[in-house]
């Protein structure tokens, strides 16, 4: 699994690896302060840190329409193509397998099958009773 547990050169000769479980979730409240207080960076910004069509560019776009939910007036931004083939797969990626967690609340399945593909029964039956609210 990347992202979560991966190794970095200088804990490399310390025998260490980096685990932060949580890695990702800054990146919803990253999402809701922008969109809240420079809506008009939103997608300038998601422009200049990953490509059109990439993983991380469909993970920041979620994300931002995840954000847009919850903002204090309309936000435009571009829409998401639910018709397209997942660009991950559930298991591989923290970092996106935690945040389909959210994505999967507040946008839907059609959502969060782009950036995870179909996330396991068992997990969906722990996911719906949270709030996951903030």
């Amino acid at each position: 699994m990347t992202s979560g547990n991966r190794r970095q050169a200088w804990f490399n000769q310390a025998g260490l690896t980096i685990f932060n479980p949580v890695i990702g979730l800054t990146e919803v409240g990253t999402a809701m302060i922008i969109l809240s207080h420079r809506p008009e960076l939103a997608l300038r910004s998601l422009a200049s840190v990953a490509g059109a069509g990439s993983l991380k560019h469909t993970r920041k776009l979620l994300l931002l329409h995840a954000a847009a939910r919850h903002a204090p007036g309309p936000i435009s931004l571009d829409p998401v193509n639910v018709e397209q083939p997942p660009l991950g797969v559930f298991g591989t990626n923290l970092a996106n397998d935690f945040l389909s967690f959210y994505l999967y609340r507040v946008l839907g399945p059609e959502y969060t099958t782009l950036l995870v593909g179909d996330i396991p029964t068992d997990v969906l039956n722990r996911i719906r009773p949270l709030s996951l609210d903030f």
